[in-house]
């Protein structure tokens, strides 16, 4: 008498003996960092066929096999590597993966091996390792802050721990915001109409060297004196020099506000007072033939004085750059019984004139009433009626509509706007030095121009300069004086280079900089970018998701040091573990696949963070129960055939 069933059962209390045994290295390791939780499967063993089948004959039917099991085996551990839940740490070094992959360690035999325990930190040599085991962790590490190799070029990864970098010289600096323009400049009934004193010549073009002149206006009360420098240039055009004295002039305080230069209507190179009477102007040399280098021979014109109506408009001291024909004053304003008058006086000898007379001409036929303008003893307006009474009450405001072939400027009541920006550079040896850019506007429309000084001195090349923003408010031309792409080169004291910037305020597409703008809202103009920086000591670290390890020193610079690099299989269930959360790489796992993350592939490394375990409780207790009942059973089975046995014995008796 054979019976199998005492084997069968023996074999099933043996799977269930190692399922059980699976469940509880499961739950043990519940709370351990990386966990994949493991699977027992079953498969029957080879069936005993005791009749074979017999196919249909006749009409006789066939019949099916006869076969009895001889028990149950154990077909596999499967390991789940779904992902588990993600704890933070606050440890800036622990790291969790999430999504596929494998971080990569290394053994003092050089033997990598693969983890999802990020448990790492940095050991007294500063290599980033695995504190457990000693295992470093492999990586790319960045030369000067890139990384010049490909993912499967892997390295420990080591850091100093206490490095520094260099300072680094500025070379580049970009201005970015907007330039408030005010209110459009205007002019008064209260105005003092004023004749200005000038300095004239021909003017000269071309190649002129560096030159200072002195600038003095001379008054009934203190005397307004400056000194200016032009820059070492080709000047192409009178108009480029004429940029250069007002460039100079605003960066002036004394003389800003005080004087404008301009090409007149006659084509002469001219400096004008902006003032009301009793002004002198003179101009002297501070560089030896600094007068003669810029202007050529030079005429004065004298003390400024009250206008008159017989006064051309372009000699009075209102106008910043000459009117041409086709310009257009628009005038309002209101009478003593409240009642609005408006008008417009195209200028032009062609056109409605170009005295003040004329001027007073289009108002006076605008206001009505047969009333008579002329202009005080002061240059004032006044108006009389048809009895010759005054006028009064009244109120008037003239503006200026550049509508002329070549640009034309009106000098207001109030100051010209100015803005300034201030920001620290830095030399070749990292030492910082204060760059003061002073922006002022022109006395023509949609221009200002710009003053540089550095620790409060001039540089030597690329210090003034001109803005042109287009009818719109973007910036259409960012100039230095001496030519676009100019540098600003300062030499600093103390044995450094001498420090070479590329100063721009125009839009940039690489970085995405809007440049410098000119709308009605208030100045924000500052510095985007400069690329300078001061000497600094690393600080602390951070990683970022893509897994790059990044270094934050003392000056505010942020370099990448290295990255970690994570290995994928085709079958991460076919690795091998090795106990301490670490797995082998077998011949059915597949080769690795080295990868960056969120990169290559859209894993993330996290942070501060661990994985956790994925073992679930809920279910691990129940097959607990299933693999308990499991065994029971077979050992009744166990028990059952050897009472059968026991009978069979028994028979003899």
């Amino acid at each position: 008498m054979g019976l199998n069933s005492l084997f069968t059962g023996l074999s099933g209390i043996q799977v269930h003996q190692q399922r059980t045994n699976v469940v509880a290295n499961n739950l043990a390791n519940i709370n351990t960092t990386g966990y994949k939780a493991q699977r027992a499967n079953f498969e029957e063993q080879l069936a005993q066929t005791l009749k074979d089948a017999t196919g249909p004959e006749g009409g006789v039917s066939g019949t099916n096999p006869v076969q009895a099991g001889s028990g149950v085996r154990l077909k596999s551990i499967d390991t789940n590597f779904a992902q588990g839940s993600i704890q933070t740490t606050e440890k800036n070094t622990d790291l969790a993966l999430e999504g596929n992959g494998f971080f990569i360690l290394q053994d003092q035999n050089s033997t990598q091996m693969y983890t999802r325990d990020g448990a790492f930190g940095f050991d007294a040599d500063g290599r980033f390792v695995n504190p457990s085991n000693g295992m470093l962790v492999m990586g790319n590490l960045a030369v000067n802050g890139s990384f010049t190799g490909g993912a499967t070029d892997l390295q420990p990864i080591r850091l100093d721990l206490q490095q520094e970098i260099p300072g680094a010289a500025t070379t580049d600096i970009k201005l970015s915001g907007n330039l408030d323009p005010g209110s459009s400049p205007s002019l008064k009934a209260d105005t003092e109409f004023t004749l200005a004193s000038t300095v004239s010549g021909a003017g000269v073009t071309g190649a002129i060297a560096e030159n200072r002149i002195e600038i003095n206006i001379t008054t009934t009360g203190d005397p307004i004196e400056g000194q200016i420098t032009i820059p070492d240039a080709t000047y192409n055009a009178l108009t480029d020099v004429a940029d250069a004295l007002n460039a100079s002039i605003n960066a002036n305080e004394a003389l800003v506000g005080q004087v404008v230069a301009q090409v007149d209507e006659a084509g002469q190179l001219e400096i004008r007072t902006t003032g009301g009477s009793g002004l002198t102007l003179s101009i002297s040399d501070v560089t030896a033939g600094g007068v003669a280098a810029i202007f050529g021979g030079t005429t004065a014109s004298g003390t400024s004085t009250p206008a008159v109506a017989a006064s051309d408009i372009n000699s009075l001291s209102q106008i910043g750059k000459d009117l041409d024909a086709g310009d257009i004053f628009q005038f309002n304003g209101s009478r003593a019984d409240g009642t609005t008058f408006e008008g417009r006086f195209t200028f032009g000898a062609a056109n409605d004139g170009t005295t003040v007379a004329s001027l007073l001409t289009s108002f006076q036929k605008e206001f009505g009433g047969g009333v008579t303008a002329a202009l005080d003893a002061n240059g004032k307006i006044t108006l009389t009626d048809s009895t010759t009474a005054p006028v009064t009450g009244f109120t008037a405001r003239f503006s200026l509509q550049d509508s002329g072939t070549t640009d034309s400027g009106l000098i207001g009541t109030m100051p010209p706007e100015q803005h300034r920006i201030s920001t620290v550079i830095f030399d070749s040896q990292g030492a910082p030095k204060t760059m003061n850019i002073t922006l002022t506007e022109s006395t023509v429309a949609n221009k200002w121009t710009y003053d540089v000084k550095i620790d409060g001195q001039r540089p030597d090349q690329g210090a003034l300069g001109t803005i042109t923003f287009n009818e719109d408010g973007s910036n259409r031309v960012f100039k230095p004086l001496e030519g676009v792409d100019t540098q600003v080169q300062f030499t600093p004291s103390g044995g450094v280079q001498t420090i070479r910037v590329d100063l721009t305020g125009e839009r940039q597409t690489e970085p995405a900089i809007t440049g410098l703008t000119q709308f009605a809202s208030p100045s924000t103009a500052g510095v985007a970018t400069q690329d300078g920086r001061a000497p600094g000591t690393l600080e602390r670290i951070f990683i970022s998701p893509d897994g790059v390890i990044e270094g934050r020193f003392d000056n505010g610079q942020t370099v990448n040091l290295a990255r970690t690099i994570i290995a994928d299989f085709e079958n991460p269930g076919g690795l091998q573990r090795l106990g301490g959360n670490i797995f082998a790489e077998t011949e059915n796992s597949g080769s690795r696949v080295e990868e960056r993350p969120t990169v290559t592939i859209g894993t993330q490394v996290i942070s501060g963070a661990l994985e956790l375990s994925n073992v679930d409780m809920a279910r691990e207790l129940t097959d607990l129960i299933i693999s308990q009942r499991g065994f029971q059973a077979n050992s009744r089975v166990v028990t059952t055939t050897d009472q059968m046995l026991a009978e069979t014995v028994n028979l003899k008796q």
